[in-house]
C-alpha cells in the first residue's frame, strides 16, 4: 500500500453523491434487437417474419357497430397488421464464471486469509454449476516506481491453482476433493502479501522490507501498492489466452480491496502525486467498453466488490485502526470507483453489463458476502433478443414448462426455486419481438 496521508476531502464526499444520486438511468429502450450471429453458434438462433398474434396476447377486438337512428358514420381504416420476429433459440444454464481480483498490498493479508476459509463451502455452493473460477492480482508491471517486474502474476495474468490456470467443475452436483481446495487456499493466500505484512514482521525503520521471493535469487521488494484493478481486468478481458474462460453465459467480477482504484482522488490529488492519477485503462467507463466491444450481446457481466463501501466511515476507521494497531503503514479508502461497477446506469452500455453488489471488507467472516454472490450466480438468466418481449415461451426436451420470470433490459431471470429447471438445464426459448 502507498503511503498516505491526509483526511477525506469534500470531493470524495461530492463524488459519492455524483456516483448514487446524479447520475440518469440509461434506457433500455434505446438497446437494439440482438441478430441471431451475436448468440453463441451452439445456440441454433433463427427467426421469422411473422403477422400473427404472439401466444399469451390478446386478440384486438373489431369494435362494435353503433345502433343508432343517425347515419352510419365513415369506417375508421383498420390498422396494418403488426410484423414480429419470431426467434427460437436454445440456452444452457448455469454457465458462470468467477473472476477474483486481489490486492495483494501488504495490508490485505487477513482479508486473503478470511477468503480462503470459505473456499470451501462457498464451492459447494456452486457444485451444480457449469463454473469456472479464477485468481488475478491488482499489480500493474508499469505503476511508478513498481520495485517488481514480471513476478507475482501482474497485468491480469491469471495465478495457477494447482497447476491449472483456473479451477473448472467438471463433476456437477459434487464439491471439488481437498486437495483442489488446498490448492485453491495456496493460490489465494499470497505468500509475497504474508511475508510483506508487517504485522507479521518486527517493528523496523525505513519503508522498504525487502524479502527473498522463492523461486528468485536475489532478494526484491514487497508487491506494488499501487493497487489498480480496474486496469488488471481489462487486460485480462482482452487476453486471447482467456477467452475460453470468459466464454460463459454470466460472467462474475470480484474486486477485493481496502483502498480505491489508485486510492481515491483526494490521494492522487495531491500536488505531489499527481502521477498516480487514474490512466483510461484504470477507468470503469473503459472497462465497460472493453466488454460490450469484445464480447456478443448475449453474454451478461456483474461486478461484486468486497470494499469499504463509500460513505461507510465506520468501516474506514476501522480499517485504519487495524492497520495502525498491526503496525501497517498509509490507510483504507472508500472503493468509490469499483462501486460505480455495480450500477449499469453509471454507463451506457450495450444491455450485457448487470446490476451488482457492493459488499463490505469489514464483515470479517466473509461467508455471508459469498452466499450473496453464490445466490445471484444460482439466478438463471437467459438473454433475450429484444427489450420487453411481446411473448417468451420456454421449452425442456420439447415440452412447454411454466415458470416464474422477471424481465429486466434484454435478460430473463429464472429463479430456481419457482421453476421446474435445474441449474445445468438447457433450454429452448420462443421470443416474439415487434419489428
Amino acid at each position: 500500500m502507498i503511503f498516505k496521508t491526509g483526511l477525506k476531502t469534500l470531493s470524495s464526499l461530492f463524488l459519492a453523491f455524483v456516483i448514487f444520486k446524479a447520475c440518469s438511468p440509461v434506457s433500455f429502450e434505446s438497446l437494439e434487437t440482438i441478430p441471431c450471429d451475436e448468440f453463441p453458434e451452439q445456440s441454433g438462433c433463427q427467426f421469422v417474419e411473422v403477422d400473427t398474434p404472439p401466444p399469451n396476447r390478446d386478440p384486438v377486438e373489431p369494435r362494435p357497430t353503433p345502433i343508432s337512428p343517425t347515419p352510419t358514420p365513415t369506417p375508421t381504416p383498420q390498422e396494418a397488421p403488426k410484423i414480429y420476429l419470431k426467434y427460437n433459440y436454445d440456452i444452457s444454464l448455469g454457465e458462470v464464471a468467477f473472476l477474483f481480483v486481489l490486492d495483494i498490498s501488504s495490508s490485505t493479508a487477513v482479508e486473503h486469509r478470511n477468503l480462503a476459509s470459505q473456499l470451501s463451502p462457498f464451492l459447494h455452493s456452486i457444485k451444480d454449476l457449469k463454473y469456472h473460477v479464477a485468481l488475478i492480482t491488482m499489480d500493474i508491471s508499469s505503476s511508478p516506481n513498481n520495485p517488481v517486474r514480471g513476478a507475482y502474476y501482474q497485468d491480469g495474468q491469471f495465478i495457477p491453482i494447482g497447476g491449472r490456470p483456473y479451477l473448472s467443475n467438471t463433476n456437477l452436483g459434487f464439491s471439488p476433493d481437498s486437495a483442489t481446495i488446498e490448492s485453491f487456499e495456496r493460490a489465494l493466500e499470497r505468500e509475497e502479501t504474508i511475508k510483506c505484512d508487517k504485522r507479521n514482521q518486527p517493528r523496523q525503520s525505513g519503508n522498504k522490507y525487502d524479502r527473498l521471493y522463492e523461486g528468485q535469487q536475489s532478494a526484491i521488494s514487497c508487491p506494488s501498492s499501487d493497487e489498480r484493478g480496474t486496469y488488471a481486468m481489462n487486460l485480462a478481458l482482452q487476453n486471447p489466452s482467456y477467452r475460453e474462460f470468459f466464454n460463459r453465459d454470466h460472467v462474475i467480477f470480484i474486486p477485493i480491496s481496502d483502498e480505491d482504484v489508485r486510492s481515491g482522488e483526494d490521494f492522487y490529488n495531491q500536488s505531489d502525486m499527481e502521477h498516480y492519477r487514474p490512466e483510461d485503462l484504470d477507468e470503469p467507463s473503459t472497462l465497460i467498453d472493453t466488454i460490450s466491444r469484445i464480447f456478443p450481446r448475449s453474454r451478461t457481466f456483474s461486478f461484486h466488490p468486497i470494499i469499504i463501501p463509500p460513505g461507510d466511515s465506520s468501516c474506514l476507521t476501522r480499517q485504519n485502526r487495524d492497520r495502525n494497531s498491526g503496525q501497517g503503514s498509509g490507510r483504507g479508502y472508500y472503493g468509490e470507483l469499483y462501486a460505480q461497477l455495480t450500477r449499469p446506469r453509471n454507463f451506457h452500455h450495450e444491455g450485457n453489463f448487470l446490476r451488482g453488489d457492493i459488499i463490505s471488507i469489514c464483515d470479517r467472516n466473509y461467508e455471508s458476502q459469498l452466499s450473496r454472490i453464490s445466490l445471484y450466480a444460482q439466478r438463471s438468466r437467459i438473454p433475450l433478443p429484444c427489450h420487453d418481449p411481446e411473448s417468451v415461451e420456454l421449452f425442456s426436451n420439447g415440452r412447454r414448462v411454466g415458470s416464474d420470470y422477471e424481465i429486466e433490459g434484454r435478460t430473463l431471470y429464472v429463479s430456481p426455486s419457482r421453476s421446474s429447471f435445474t441449474l445445468s438445464s438447457r433450454v429452448e426459448v420462443v421470443v416474439y419481438c415487434e419489428k
